[in-house]
């Protein structure tokens, strides 16, 4: 996985529960070059593959993310040009350590203290009943699963 011998990368799959209305899109942006510096005229946009209802799931698709790196990132809604940023004060945080590759699953507009990681998830409620999907935590949740 790692793209330069002297760089340990992570290979990372952001993914968010969000329920969107029609023409809503999810996007991602960050502190780093790979999640495009904050550019807001270029971010990262997810994708609905997975949406339904029942199961609102937006994901990126997998980014290549230097290890051992402090991120800052944050999710936000846009319809047409309105952009609408997730109400959190505070920017989400991460600290990937490993070179593996994950998934990042957290709730839009949810402290961004709820964090649940996992190396392979087919969808929410495969998350919810392994008990990691507790919203109410002041905690950080943070589970690598195999």
């Amino acid at each position: 996985m790692s793209q330069d011998k002297n760089i340990w990368h992570t290979t990372v799959t952001f993914k968010v529960i969000c329920q969107t209305s029609y023409g809503e899109s999810i996007y991602l942006l960050g502190n780093i070059k790979e999640l495009h510096s904050w550019d807001l005229s270029n971010p990262i946009k997810l994708r609905s593959i997975h949406y339904t209802t029942k199961d609102p799931l937006w994901e990126t698709e997998e980014l290549i993310l230097p290890a051992n790196t402090q991120i800052q990132y944050k999710f936000f809604k846009k319809n047409n040009e309105e952009v609408i940023w997730e109400f959190n004060r505070d920017n989400r945080e991460f600290f990937f350590t490993v070179e593996k590759r994950i998934e990042v699953l957290q709730t839009y507009g949810i402290s961004h203290k709820e964090i649940i990681v996992r190396e392979s998830a087919k969808s929410i409620e495969e998350v919810k009943n392994d008990g990691m999907f507790n919203l109410r935590s002041q905690n950080v949740k943070v589970k690598v699963m195999k």
